[in-house]
Formats: C-alpha cells, structure tokens, sequence
C-alpha cells in the first residue's frame, strides 16, 4: 500500500523523473575509469616499445642511429624515465637520455625478467624494485629479432608506475571523496597518496601493524583479482574510529598484475553496514527540502556563495533527517559546489566536463529548473536516490539543492 501511495504521489507533483540504470555496476564508476585509463597508458607504451623495437631490427644500424630510437622513445610519456637497448649478453650497451650514460656496461642477465624474456621470446614487465636513482620502478621490455626470428637484443625501458597511475588516479578522483592507492600481490605498496607509504610493505612493515582489519583484507586483495570490502581503525588524532568501505580491481600487461584500490572513508564514524529505514516513502524530508529551497537564509548565501554558512545550513538539515547520506547543491553553471557531510559530497565537480557519462543526466535535471528523482550509482561506490529542489532568488535560478539516501 505505501508503495502504491508514494507512486501515486511522485505522479501528482508532477516530478521530472530521469530513469536510472536497471543494473547497477558493482564496482564505483571513478574505479572503472582509473583503470579503464591505466590500462590504456601501459598499452600505448606497449605499442611505442614494440615500434621501437621494430626499428631496432634493422641491419647496420649504427650508434647514433640506435640512441635517436632510444630517445625518440623516451618522449612518449612523461613516467618513462630511461631507455636502455641490451645486447643478446644482457649488457646495457646504450642507455638514454645522455644523463644516464654512466650506467652504461651494466649487465643485467641475472634479472629475472631479463631471463624470462630470453626464455619466452616476449615482452615482458617486471616486478617494482628500487632504481639506483633512488625511486619505485618496473623495468618494460621488448626482444628484438632478427630476419631468422632469433632474439638479438632488447630494448627496455624503466617505467615510474606511480606516476603513471597517479594521472589517472587523480584526473578520476577530482572532486570525488574517494582516495585510491595501488599495490603488487606481494603486498608492497606502488602509489598512495601518501608518498612515505610508497614502497612499503601492507603485509610486512611495522607501519601496519596497528591495522590488523586493514592487512587482513589485504590478503583477499592480493588473492583475488576483483573485490569489495571494508575496515575500520582507530584514528588517534581525532580520537575517532574510522570506516571505510573498499573496492578493488586489477590492472596489468604482458602477465604482470597489480591490484587497483579505491576507499571511501564514511561521515560521522557510521559502520559499514549500518542499516537505516530511511527512504523517499518518508514525504516529510523532501517537503523539508522544499521548504529549505525557499528559505531567505539559504537564498542570500546561495547567491553570494557563502560555503561556511551553506555548510552550516546543510549540517543542521542532515541533522534533522536521520539516514540521509548526504545534502549538496549545484550551481547553475552545472559544478557541484559542495555539500554535508564533505565525506559523501562532491566538491566543485564539474558536471560539464564530462569525466563520467553518466554526468549528463545531472545537466538535464539542472536545465530542466524541476524538482526531479533520479536513482545512480556514486561514483564513490553504492547506489544512491537523489531528490533535486531548484532554489530560485526573486525569479532567478541560482542552482539546484539535493539529498542522497542511498538504496538498500
């Protein structure tokens, strides 16, 4: 019967509704893109040192020639650091850029993936090892065969994974609240943001060691190539325990696999799985919406875009309406300002850029100026049902307000 009623209702308010997908993807959008990015990276390295080690094969080739190739490559992409051709002995022979030709006469036969790659014929990519230049790094490498398609030589290259992961990390986490680090299925940590954990080991050293849950599900992340978790710890500074809910995917190339994770620390020290009644049936929070889209204060600090005191506002609505998970507002020009709590809110995501498809959904409802229902997936993880109000300043649209709960 309430089902019923709350559909008979949403027909009478005449609401703008945007249909949602009818089958949410398990894993966050911001995920999918992160890797869906990385993977695209390693491939066109792949396809630059594959070309590279084609023109390589060539007969009499001589020295300047070989170190053009070599340094030509090098440009491709900012997180190649050097590049190095290798004779058939294992021998660094020419090694690019110049600064680096000190390194030059090293031999690295004994590399296990240098003996892979003789042993299979093909490309290969390293495990991450600490560089003589003081950093993480994959060494990337190509066989180069001659006409009888017998390996001559090899062109490699020492490839900075952090950096290259931290682009796309970044570029799909921006305005997002969720935070993403890469590991290897031994446990050594590739990119986090914080830099003094890269390197380290999530299983071994003793920085996690008050974080039993953490490593704990560090051994599934390792163990499984997809996945969804969660943790909790207690955060000393702010004497609070904190949750966070956790997705991984993998990413890799040539055999060589490393684990992709995304982590979204929830507001207000709630649980993981804290179940909540809430839901759109419960009418009164959407005419409390309604009723805060004309309210004067709100108005005045919309339009003169006072964040502390949208905030303020915010945190008192969220206050008062148990189970929402969020109430935030987007300008007209299509970038969401922010919202409360900051933990499950954008902050100035712009809508128009873009980044995610589904993005286009959110500019509909905002040049529509209609309160509106739509049902998405987060791009942080979950699936959630917003419920947009328009707040207009004597006749004029200054953007729209919105809350979350999420669907369970």
């Amino acid at each position: 019967m309430k089902k019923k009623l709350f559909v008979i209702l949403f027909s009478l308010m005449a609401i703008n509704l945007i249909n949602a997908d009818e089958t949410p993807i398990n894993q966050p959008p911001a995920l999918s893109k992160m890797k869906a990015d990385i993977s695209s990276n390693l491939e066109s390295i792949d396809k630059y040192l594959a070309e590279a080690a084609r023109n390589l094969s060539a007969a009499d080739l001589k020295e300047k020639d070989i170190r053009q190739i070599l340094n030509d490559f090098c440009k491709k992409d900012p997180a190649v650091y050097d590049c190095a051709f290798v004779d058939i002995n294992g021998i660094m022979t020419m090694i690019e850029p110049k600064d680096f030709k000190s390194h030059e006469g090293v031999d690295i036969s004994s590399q296990p993936h240098v003996i892979r790659l003789r042993a299979k014929g093909a490309p290969v990519l390293s495990e991450v090892f600490r560089s003589a230049e003081g950093f993480d790094a994959v060494s990337f490498a190509h066989p180069i065969f001659s006409d009888e398609k017998k390996i001559t030589a090899s062109v490699s290259l020492l490839l900075r994974l952090d950096a290259l992961t931290s682009r796309a990390i970044t570029a799909a986490t921006a305005g997002i609240p969720l935070k993403a680090w890469v590991m290897q299925k031994d446990g050594r940590i590739i990119f986090k943001e914080n830099i003094e954990e890269i390197g380290r080991n999530l299983f071994t050293d003793l920085l996690y060691q008050e974080f039993p849950e953490l490593m704990a599900l560090g051994k599934e992340i390792a163990e499984k190539e997809n996945g969804a978790g969660e943790y909790n710890y207690y955060d000393r500074s702010s004497q609070t325990r904190v949750y966070k809910n956790v997705y991984w995917t993998t990413f890799g190339i040539h055999d060589a696999q490393y684990r992709l994770v995304a982590e979204h620390a929830l507001a207000d020290g709630a649980a993981p799985n804290k179940k909540t009644k809430a839901s759109f049936v419960e009418l009164p929070a959407m005419d409390a919406l309604r009723k805060l889209a004309k309210d004067a204060t709100l108005i005045k600090n919309m339009s003169e875009r006072n964040d502390d005191n949208i905030n303020s506002i915010f945190k008192e609505f969220h206050k008062r309406h148990y189970g929402i998970y969020s109430i935030q507002w987007i300008s007209p020009e299509g970038v969401n300002i922010g919202g409360y709590p900051k933990e499950n809110s954008l902050a100035l995501y712009d809508f128009r850029t873009g980044t995610y498809e589904k993005d286009a959904a959110f500019l509909k409802i905002l040049e529509s100026q209609q309160e509106s229902f739509l049902e998405r997936q987060l791009l942080e993880g979950k699936t959630g049902q917003f419920f947009f109000v328009p707040v207009k300043d004597g006749g004029k649209f200054i953007g729209m307000v919105y809350f979350i709960y999420l669907k369970i």
